[in-house]
């Protein structure tokens, strides 16, 4: 046992040696070009808590949809399936550096025959064998480094998922809404032009309007109605979109969607940060791409520990037996040395190979941040421009309804053609269209910024608990 024990004081004098390089964690700031927005900031860009972003649309309906698709999303499945990957992955490295023991039994019969006797003999073997294999470069450690890190960056994907698939859910559900807006409006215009109609071909047979007259009318009306009933179908495949998304059944979804007003929904109010490396860091998919790099730089670590020796200690102990005789006891205990002496270069052209996969990964996270930034930079200028829409388009409908009063006042008293009263008809539906557009866009910018800003991370990789398998699920439901 004494040439053992040098070999242990080696092996405790290098546990605190780590091949590869420290990693420090890398900020947004360095790769940023800006410190500061250019887009105008809405509310004067203070910080908020995007945690309640949903509850300022001040609509019961979508929040409790975010929530049904978040529930049944196999979008959240997969990602959470990538958690659990993760996880084991991190305890398989986590066993790496203990102890491994094995147990072997076996009991063997044979019969021999020789000069005319027979013989019949039993024999049992039993053993213990175990093993360790000594960190000497801290490879594995740093394999537990780079599975921590790859399974940060899997629980920040998780986050992203979720702040993707409520932006996705949100979004249509205001798609829904203001195609429904359209209809009701669209609705309106055929009613509206179907009375006209109606009154110019009074006066068509009454000989006090001409036939042209009555064949404009006739023409606006349906068009109105083709209009109408392909707006419907728009509505359809919008209601089609947010039952796939919610996995909420198509007449329950209805029946929500019924009871509740059609209008788009509109914010009240939201901030944001002023500074972009303070918004950009509450995005989970730059703290994935973060963990990324650290796990990149650990694996060099890994590559490195591989070129140099490695030491292991074993024993085993054993028990013989076979009928007529004694049993016997053996065992045996002692270091063993690997050195890789040659392999062609394999070994250092695998080290080689992840320090270009750590440089790779540096440019994917600097293009990330950058891509980040431009996002939320797209997101204020367009909520910037849609705020200013919004007023103008709202002056607009207002002068529009009151022009087209007038003009359905002169008409009536017959001096103002139906072409001059038709035109104004039109003018006031395509303002009203124009406004439920804008507040429609108005209503996606604010959730475009949600998703751009990391939608209310917090930074903790707070993921649930394993999932069960597909499979297992299908097993007990039958």
């Amino acid at each position: 046992m004494k040439p053992v024990l040098p070999v242990l004081a080696l092996s405790l004098l290098l546990a605190s040696c780590a091949v590869g390089p420290d990693y420090k964690k890398a900020g947004v700031e360095s790769a940023l070009v800006d410190k500061e927005w250019h887009a105008t900031l809405p509310h004067g860009g203070k910080m908020a808590d995007l945690s309640t972003w949903w509850s300022q649309f001040d609509d019961p309906v979508m929040t409790s949809l975010l929530t049904d698709a978040e529930t049944s999303s196999p979008t959240l499945d997969a990602a959470l399936a990538r958690v659990n990957q993760s996880r084991a992955s991190l305890r398989v490295n986590n066993a790496a550096l203990l102890p491994t023991v094995a147990g072997n039994a076996s009991t063997t019969r044979a019969r021999s025959a020789a000069s005319g006797f027979a013989v019949e003999q039993t024999a049992s073997i039993a053993s213990l064998d175990a093993g360790w294999e000594l960190d000497l470069f801290g490879g594995k450690r740093r394999a537990i480094e780079q599975s921590t890190a790859q399974l940060q960056s899997s629980e920040a994907g998780w986050h992203d998922a979720r702040v993707t698939l409520a932006a996705e859910v949100a979004d249509a559900y205001v798609s829904l809404r203001a195609c429904e807006s359209d209809v009701d409006l669209y609705t309106r215009r055929l009613k509206s032009q179907s009375d006209t109609r109606d009154l110019v071909n009074l006066k068509v047979n009454a000989g006090f309007a001409s036939r042209s007259d009555g064949d404009l009318s006739e023409a606006s009306a349906a068009d109105a109605a083709s209009t109408l009933e392909n707006q419907k179908g728009v509505c359809a495949q919008r209601f089609n979109l947010l039952a796939q998304l919610t996995a909420v059944p198509a007449a329950t979804l209805q029946q929500r969607l019924a009871a509740a007003t059609g209008a788009v929904p509109s914010p009240r109010n939201a901030d944001v940060t002023t500074v972009p490396a303070d918004t950009i860091q509450q995005r989970p998919d730059i703290a994935a791409a973060e963990r990324n790099l650290a796990a990149a730089s650990a694996a060099i670590g890994v590559a490195e520990a591989e070129r140099y020796p490695s030491l292991s200690l074993g024993g085993a102990i054993g028990i013989n037996k076979a009928n007529g005789s004694s049993s016997l006891s053996t065992w045996s205990f002692g270091p063993s040395l690997s050195l890789p002496l040659f392999n062609g270069g394999a070994l250092k052209a695998e080290a080689d190979r992840t320090r270009a996969v750590l440089d790779e990964t540096v440019a994917a996270y600097r293009s990330a941040v950058r891509l980040a930034v431009n996002e939320v930079e797209d997101a204020l200028a367009r909520l910037d421009a849609v705020d200013r829409r919004t007023e103008n388009a709202e002056q607009a409908v207002d002068r529009y309804r009151k022009y087209l009063a007038a003009m359905d006042s002169n008409y009536k008293a017959g001096v103002a053609s139906l072409l001059d009263l038709e035109e104004a008809r039109r003018t006031v539906y395509s303002s009203e269209e124009t406004l439920i557009t804008v507040r429609q866009e108005q209503a996606q910018a604010w959730i475009a910024l949600y998703k751009a800003v990391g939608g209310g991370w917090n930074g903790q990789y707070d993921v649930p608990g394993e999932i069960t398998s597909a499979v297992s699920l299908q097993t007990e439901t039958k």
